[in-house]
């Protein structure tokens, strides 16, 4: 905690992901160009094939993603680290199931989570649940704020991604594949560098939060 509290507070613009130990090999795939021509979706929404309907996240079954033992677990993991005394972590929970039918033109524009009221002493962790293979879609990040350098995250499902999406730019290209591309995600906010009773007018409270001690 000490250590990723450190990097906010002097390096807030670093964005480079970090992955989890995974039993699954890391496969390089060439990078999927995105047409110029497709239409953009809001950036923090799950997407959807034009022929099927929206499904708002809050109508999405609460089991199995309402337990927060699987959330805990990875953030103590990640971001715990060898902090002198207990720091505290807000987690969103549930996280954010996100879904991609294809073959579709449509896409996730390019963003970063501030523009949604997300602050910065948050960290994003995202953990596909489909194989790159089938879809060869993924979410594309840029290394550091500003860097205009968005690169395809080569995760591989059973493991996980994090990075500073306040800040860093990401994206999602357009699922050309026959398959639907499935990912769930969620935010941690660190005590010090984040306030959770603050929300950016305009904007709602879509993410519920749990407070954990670590």
């Amino acid at each position: 905690a000490r250590l990723v509290a450190a990097r906010l507070a002097e390096e807030g613009s670093t964005c480079a992901a970090a992955h989890l130990e995974s039993s699954r090999p890391k496969m390089p795939r060439d990078p999927l160009q995105m047409p110029r021509d497709q239409p953009e979706v809001p950036g923090d929404q799950p997407e959807v094939s034009r022929d099927q309907p929206e499904v708002p996240e809050h109508d999405l079954p609460e089991s199995p993603l309402s337990d927060s033992s699987p959330v805990e677990e990875v953030s103590a993991a990640e971001v715990s680290g060898e902090a002198a005394e207990p720091t505290t972590f807000y987690y969103q929970s549930p996280p954010t199931l996100r879904l991609q039918p294809g073959p579709s033109t449509r896409h996730v524009r390019r963003h970063n989570d501030s523009e949604y009221g997300h602050q910065e002493g948050e960290l994003n962790f995202w953990l596909p649940l489909t194989d790159l293979a089938l879809t060869g879609t993924t979410l594309w990040v840029e290394s550091h704020e500003g860097a205009e350098d968005d690169h395809p995250l080569q995760v591989e499902y059973g493991s996980i991604a994090a990075f500073h999406g306040s800040l860093c730019r990401h994206h999602v290209p357009a699922n050309q594949s026959e398959y639907t591309r499935a990912s769930l995600d969620f935010r941690v906010g660190i005590e010090g560098f984040f306030d959770p009773n603050w929300s950016m007018k305009g904007t709602k409270a879509d993410h519920g939060r749990r407070r954990v001690c670590l």
